[in-house]
């Protein structure tokens, strides 16, 4: 999978499960915190990041890691691929 599949990934889990009412109405940029801006709780982000290494097959080492390393796009987009590429699997 490439940055671009994962970004797609990313979006169409938060058009659909964003605690946002009209998700079409705005564009979600790749450095926007996901969690500060209101489109998830902070269940709902553990939920989306449970959703991503699954479909990837990787584990994220979020104790080794900010959250602002991941909250936002382009955040989940280099976890997802510092994963793959480190070999941690599910």
């Amino acid at each position: 999978m490439n940055s671009i599949e994962a970004k797609n990934q990313i979006i169409d889990y938060i058009k659909a499960h964003s605690t946002m009412s009209d998700k079409e109405s705005f564009a979600v940029t790749d450095d926007v915190d996901l969690m500060d801006s209101g489109f998830f709780s902070s269940i709902g982000f553990i939920e989306m990041l449970s959703v991503l290494e699954k479909k990837n097959n990787i584990l994220f080492d979020l104790e080794n890691m900010e959250p602002s390393e991941y909250s936002t796009i382009a955040g989940l987009i280099s976890a997802i691929e510092k994963a793959k590429n480190i070999g941690v699997k599910l």
